[in-house]
């Protein structure tokens, strides 16, 4: 009896792991993909806030309703007019980049 209750405490703490986890790795691709898109336009705190949330958002919806393009409708949605000219200069760049920052946390 003791051992199966050891058995269901281990296999729900490692699930609870496993999504804590997941959970980490998301918010860890939105914070360096946000901070480098702030520094290469100059995003306020306050934006790099809103589009950290905005990749968060992205990352976690398992049915992924939002296409990459919607969220990077949004991104531009926060920026000002001279942050929307660079960001369309860099913005497969940067797409590129956080597809890779995806890729590579999520091998890890």
């Amino acid at each position: 009896m003791l051992l199966i209750f050891y058995l269901a405490f281990t296999l729900a703490n490692l699930s609870f792991c496993q999504e804590s986890s997941a959970e980490q790795i998301k918010e860890k691709i939105a914070n360096v993909s946000s901070e480098k898109l702030q520094q290469k336009i100059l995003l306020t705190d306050s934006q790099t806030i809103q589009v950290k949330n905005l990749l968060i958002n992205y990352l976690t919806d398992n049915n992924k309703q939002e296409s990459n393009l919607e969220l990077l409708n949004k991104i531009n949605s926060v920026l000002t007019d001279r942050q929307k000219s660079k960001f369309e200069i860099i913005k497969n760049e940067w797409w590129s980049f956080v597809e890779k920052e995806m890729e590579s946390l999520v091998k890890k």
